[in-house]
């Protein structure tokens, strides 16, 4: 299954969520909570930025908005 995690995001998102793509919000008011800061001080996310992981774990893609990975997602999933 892939995982699109969305940091701090401030609205719904562009990415549609459908069969194999599991969306999780990361945040204060997310489903998963990032209270040390260890996801953002990885991978420098700010508010709004977006990690597609791949089914074997691996990150298939980093971007600061989920509106360019609609292609991506559709190429590769």
């Amino acid at each position: 299954m892939w995982t699109l995690l969305r940091y701090e995001p401030a609205g719904a998102g562009t990415v549609a969520p459908r069969m194999g793509l599991g969306i999780v919000n990361v945040g204060m008011n997310g489903g998963l909570r990032d209270d040390g800061g260890h996801l953002r001080a990885a991978y420098g996310f700010t508010a709004g930025d977006v990690a597609l992981i791949r089914p074997d774990g691996y990150i298939g893609a980093l971007a600061s908005a989920d509106a360019g990975l609609e292609e991506y997602i559709e190429r590769f999933m």
